[in-house]
């Protein structure tokens, strides 16, 4: 039964609700029909609703305030699997469902694309708002399995006219013509049995050897025939394979792997300990550094890094002049400064690029790390190494270069590296294996190099401590902000910066994770700002890692900080405690 309020002759103020809990799909096109007209938020008397399809169950969870507004309206479908004819294998154990709910969710997307018409109203709404995945596979929380049934979430503008005003037509042509038929297309991207089965097939393989990996004393495989280049500098997506040459390992690094689905494969195995890259310059030396770095999650079939496997813990460490760092010990690599600052509880507000980067690598193996990535394009060259010449004119240097420390990192901490070397032969006689990248394929150097007369290691006087000894105070993460304009302050700001995903804005700080190679989604930028405020609410405190363990043991769904659900992917615990070194407000005990 459906019931006015307001004034019949005041359309502007109408509004128009839903007595019983769950109401009929007529009884939706009917609210429609009824609004139509109306102001923008006479929408808003949808939330919570229910209405009954003769196949899902509709609920609408969020309206938006305006035409133009994000985040969009937020809606979820409820669904028998039986309907959907989705096969048990297909969701048995968690990586499966993973990659079905990845699957399912790319089909949704093409979907709208297929079967829906964009930008009906004013400031792009009237629209059905598709999510631009990455290549990668990610946990995320928009889909969940029960035992029977499906949940799967979806962001929808709802139109409204320049004038502010409902489009009751054009909602109903939304919900009633072309949602039944997204769901029509889900259904039938299911029954394309060949296609669901490659994917999760793919992504299981892929977590099964990351899992084999540490046993077999190896940090990362990239299989023969893998296509590493990507289209261009803004795009993820594969090179065309008769341009970008396709990957084949050298034999002196090449390993069988057996995997459930895909068989043996051969490929090259990346050892335990230190990896040099070498080769001249646009032949593939950093896209096969940021290939590994991309490891740690599976990827869709068709990208070309499908077995491009990397143990989950791996790093991407830059040089990153400018950024904050908050008490990190880095007297590992740099002492005794000239301005008197206090290396082993490291402050600045602009940390130079040695600096920096020295942080985050000690940052990363606190964090857990057993991988780190670097690039010498990307570093502080001081920092990596100086050569004897300079050793012999500055022997008062205050930075301990990672060259001197660089076995000891894997001595006693069990962290592997594989570094680039462009224009230096320094590492190549410190490091297990040799990689020359020719043409984006690699061959092997290592027994031609160990005929070269090669720099070695100066052992520094005191060991390297990597151990976190900082506390946070109990009252960090305040997510409230301050709006100048209206002088006043928002209980929370926490979102992605517009069109800069890497920049996390939360509260009154602006937290840049762009160097943080393993973020590959603005949600996980999202779910981060959630984690962070969760340890807020909580009033975490102490230790970092202690933090971060009671964070994950909450899991992402536990994040949610407000009352309508929020699109989150999974970061790794790598890149919360990434972000949390990057807060600015950051206090310590």
């Amino acid at each position: 039964m459906l019931h006015w309020r307001g004034e019949e002759d005041n359309m502007d103020t109408q509004s128009i609700a839903v007595e019983e809990s769950t109401s009929s799909m007529e009884s939706l096109s009917a609210i429609f029909k009824a609004l139509d007209g109306t102001m923008y938020d006479s929408y808003q008397d949808l939330v919570g609703k229910k209405f009954q399809y003769p196949d899902f169950l509709l609920e609408i969870h969020h309206i938006q305030g305006s035409p133009g507004a994000r985040p969009a309206s937020v809606c979820s479908l409820l669904l028998e699997q039986s309907w959907l004819e989705l096969p048990q294998e297909a969701i048995d154990g968690p990586i499966r469902q993973m990659a079905t709910a990845d699957y399912l969710t790319r089909a949704f997307g093409v979907a709208i694309h297929k079967h829906t018409q964009p930008h009906r109203g004013s400031q792009g709404s009237g629209s059905y708002q598709s999510l631009e995945l990455p290549q990668q596979v990610l946990q995320r929380n928009i889909i969940h399995f029960s035992k029977k049934q499906i949940r799967i979430l979806f962001r929808i503008s709802l139109p409204g006219s320049f004038r502010n005003r409902v489009m009751g037509q054009d909602a109903t042509d939304m919900f009633i013509v072309e949602l039944p038929k997204i769901l029509q297309h889900l259904r039938d991207a299911v029954r394309t049995a060949d296609q669901l089965k490659l994917h999760w097939q793919t992504v299981e393989d892929a977590e099964y050897l990351r899992e084999k990996l540490p046993s077999m004393g190896l940090v990362a495989f990239i299989a023969d025939g893998s296509i590493l280049p990507r289209k261009s500098g803004i795009s993820d997506l594969p090179m065309d394979s008769d341009t970008a040459g396709v990957f084949v390992s050298p034999e002196e690094l090449a390993i069988n792997v057996e995997l459930p689905n895909a068989g043996e494969i051969r490929g090259m195995g990346i050892k335990q300990g230190i990896t040099c890259v070498i080769g001249g310059g646009f032949n593939g030396k950093s896209t096969l550094l940021l290939a590994i770095a991309r490891g740690v999650y599976p990827h869709i079939p068709g990208d070309g890094r499908e077995i491009v496997v990397t143990i989950n813990s791996a790093v991407m460490v830059r040089s990153e002049q400018g950024r904050v760092v908050r008490g990190t010990d880095i007297s590992a690599f740099i002492n005794n400064l000239p301005d008197g600052h206090e290396s082993s509880c490291f402050f600045s507000n602009n940390a130079s690029g040695s600096t920096s980067q020295a942080a985050a690598i000690v940052e990363a193996v606190q964090a857990g790390s057993k991988l780190l990535l670097i690039d010498d394009d990307c570093s502080a060259s001081n920092l990596l190494n100086r050569d004897s010449n300079m050793r012999h004119l500055i022997p008062t240097d205050p930075i301990t270069p990672l060259f001197d420390r660089i076995n000891e990192l894997y001595d006693s901490y069990k962290v592997s590296v594989v570094i680039i070397a462009g224009s230096s032969s320094d590492y190549l006689g410190i490091a297990e294996s040799i990689i020359c990248m020719h043409n984006y394929r690699p061959e092997g150097m290592t027994k031609a190099a160990q005929k070269l007369n090669l720099s070695k290691p100066v052992k520094p006087e005191t060991p390297m401590n990597i151990s976190d000894k900082r506390l946070l105070a109990d009252d960090n993460f305040d997510p409230s902000y301050f709006v100048k304009r209206q002088n006043k302050t928002i209980d929370a700001r926490i979102k992605p910066l517009r069109k800069r995903p890497w920049v996390l804005e939360y509260g009154n700080n602006d937290i840049n994770l762009s160097q943080t190679a393993a973020l590959v989604d603005p949600d996980q930028t999202l779910a981060i700002g959630q984690a962070l405020y969760t340890a807020h609410k909580l009033a975490l405190s102490g230790k970092i890692s202690e933090i971060i363990e009671s964070l994950m043991l909450i899991d992402m769904e536990g994040w949610n900080s407000t009352g309508s659900p929020l699109f989150l992917a999974q970061p790794r615990a790598l890149e919360i405690v990434a972000a949390i070194n990057r807060l600015r407000s950051l206090k310590l005990v």
